[in-house]
């Protein structure tokens, strides 16, 4: 509640008068006071008053002491005042629930002149639409991340041809260096192609063995992995729409981790492939120095 004060009587009287000051009034209070007056001897007076407790815009706490002349002036003031203070805080809560009501039922949760129990069944009744809702945004988000997914899976295929054809750029190097050692030194060339030949040969059918068993590992895997994802959808079956709700967020959850994992092989891809290309350049400008430098000179050693 808002007061403004006067420096008298004579100025608050005034048709002009303007007010010393106001402050918003927040509690007002019984007080005692004791003044001294200078006269024949000491004398202590106990005028009757009280205490208004407020703050003022850019000015902060403020306190006044207002002094009346008998003790049935006070106590009608403190009256005026309380009731004044009690009906303020009234409207503001009426004001409050008002906007709340309002609020609530602009977002579809209670309505204007209903009662807890209505709203509460109104929601009750209401709650499988909101599921159903909530299921169909799943179901868009499912799909914008399923076109994320496959667009992801495509970009992988294309680097994995880049890094297919970087291998075979990678091989034809290795040919073209052959060669220009065999330009370079023939007889040291022809020796040791022949050692290594035999060593490529006895490592050659020791992979075969070896990658046989591990196909054979990766079947047994795939096969037992095929079994254990059938018994989990028989197992987890939803029998009611907060279990559809559960199922289709843990789908999400799935699917947003599968993009995820792509992403991260997509990026490792690159990080091959800039490496590949990195290696593929020194070893043209290594190789082309080598051509440079052996024209025109050939040692048999």
């Amino acid at each position: 509640m808002q007061v403004s004060y006067y420096e008298s009587k004579d100025s608050y009287k005034n048709r002009n008068a303007t007010p010393k000051g106001s402050f918003i009034l927040q509690n007002v209070e019984k007080h005692e006071y004791w003044i001294s007056r200078m006269v024949t001897g000491s004398v202590k007076e106990r005028p009757f008053g009280f205490k208004m407790v407020g703050h003022a815009p850019k000015q902060g706490y403020v306190e006044l002491d207002v002094f009346v002349d008998s003790l049935s002036n006070m106590d009608q003031w403190l009256d005026v005042i309380n009731n004044g203070l009690k009906a303020n805080k009234r409207m503001a809560r009426e004001a409050f629930m008002a906007e709340m009501d309002t609020t609530k039922g602009v977002l579809g949760f209670s309505f204007a002149g209903t009662t807890s129990k209505q709203q509460v069944k109104e929601l009750k009744s209401r709650k499988s639409d909101y599921i159903h809702e909530a299921l169909q945004q799943i179901e868009m988000a499912k799909s914008a991340g399923s076109a994320a997914c496959d667009e992801i899976v495509a970009q992988g295929e294309q680097l994995g041809k880049v890094e297919q054809n970087l291998s075979n750029i990678e091989s034809d190097l290795n040919h073209s260096e052959k060669l220009i050692k065999s330009i370079r030194h023939p007889l040291r060339y022809f020796f040791s192609k022949t050692h290594h030949h035999e060593k490529d040969a006895m490592s050659k059918n020791n992979t075969n063995h070896r990658s046989h068993h591990h196909q054979t590992g990766i079947l047994h895997m795939r096969k037992n992995d095929g079994k254990i994802e059938h018994v989990a959808e028989e197992i987890c079956v939803p029998t009611n729409d907060l279990e559809k709700l559960a199922m289709a967020l843990k789908e999400l959850e799935v699917q947003a981790q599968l993009i995820n994992s792509e992403a991260v092989k997509s990026n490792d891809q690159i990080t091959r492939i800039e490496g590949q290309l990195s290696g593929i350049n020194d070893r043209i400008q290594s190789q082309t120095t080598q051509v440079v430098a052996s024209s025109g000179k050939k040692n048999l050693f």
